[in-house]
């Protein structure tokens, strides 16, 4: 038995696989708009993040901790920002 993650389109073709790309799924954040937000995760000091969200969430790294900030001013419906740890 694996475990893993798996992202796929709704074609069913393939986005992310945990296996090809050793990759760690750290969480999943809901922004609604008008609803900005920013989380850091301290217990992952060190490690490099990676969103499926283009140039709606921002990562960056202050004092080594990765944090997401989502500003979501403009968006027109709520938004899945899901984050991992390479």
């Amino acid at each position: 038995m694996a475990y893993g993650i798996l992202l796929k389109k709704e074609s069913g073709a393939v986005l992310v696989s945990s296996v090809s790309f050793g990759i760690v799924f750290v969480d999943l954040i809901s922004v609604a708009p008008n609803a900005s937000t920013s989380k850091s995760y301290p217990a992952f000091v060190g490690r490099t993040f990676k969103t499926l969200s283009g140039a709606l969430a921002v990562i960056s790294y202050p004092g080594g901790i990765p944090t997401v900030s989502v500003d979501a001013s403009e968006f027109a419906e709520t938004k899945k920002i899901y984050i991992f740890s390479l």
